[in-house]
């Protein structure tokens, strides 16, 4: 419906000029995962229905773009059925079935005007360990709401473990927020940084060291005790 078609930020199209403007076959820069490592027994029912709770709560979670023959710079709020939630069968040992993993996560690059954009992925990596890798595209999410969304979940597991399947309370609404961000002043922002670069005439280049090896993709692997 038209009530779930908002305008993108700038930092949002930024983004997803960045994933679509990329080399076909390579990998994409907002494409980020967070890997954690669980010992003891996993209950995947649990830890969908807590996924599926954290969906239907956070809008900002089922967006995707409008497809561009239609519009520019524009998204849509998907359903709250809109979920990504899979148990991977690997092999090897733990160390090779984490990298298979990621592997496989990278292989499919999220499509901006399907998604969804997010995905939970389990998997099993033998001697009473698993694997729960959260995975999704920057222009929904960045680092800190991710750990946000980290805590929910394993709060909403542990909820779900204790037979209290409690419904979570609508959270940030992502159309208030764009309401609020359209309200700022922008100028005075504008009027300072104007001053504050005024002397710069050259660009500030900065040299980062070689890379000893070539990598895919950005994320980190916490293991829980």
């Amino acid at each position: 419906t038209l009530d779930n078609l908002l305008p993108l930020t700038p930092a949002q199209q930024g983004m997803a000029f960045e994933s679509l403007a990329r080399e076909p076959g390579s990998a994409d820069p907002c494409h980020i995962q967070v890997a954690l490592i669980v010992r003891g027994d996993l209950n995947r029912d649990a830890m969908l229905q807590a996924w599926k709770n954290i969906v239907a709560r956070y809008d900002i979670l089922r967006l995707v773009l409008a497809p561009s023959r239609l519009a520019s710079g524009v998204a849509i709020i998907q359903e709250a059925s809109a979920l990504d939630f899979r148990v991977i069968q690997l092999t090897g040992d733990a160390q090779e079935r984490v990298r298979q993993l990621k592997s496989m996560d990278l292989d499919e690059p999220f499509e901006l005007e399907q998604g969804p954009l997010i995905r939970l992925s389990i998997a099993d990596l033998g001697n009473g360990e698993h694997a729960v890798m959260l995975s999704k595209h920057h222009v929904i999410l960045d680092g800190w709401s991710l750990m946000v969304i980290l805590f929910e979940l394993a709060q909403g597991y542990g909820e779900q473990l204790a037979g209290k399947n409690s419904v979570l309370k609508h959270g940030l609404s992502w159309p208030a927020h764009l309401e609020w961000l359209a309200a700022q002043d922008n100028v005075p922002a504008h009027q300072f940084w104007k001053q504050h670069l005024e002397a710069v005439s050259t660009p500030s280049r900065v040299k980062f060291p070689t890379p000893t090896s070539v990598g895919r993709g950005n994320g980190e692997i916490y293991r829980l005790l």
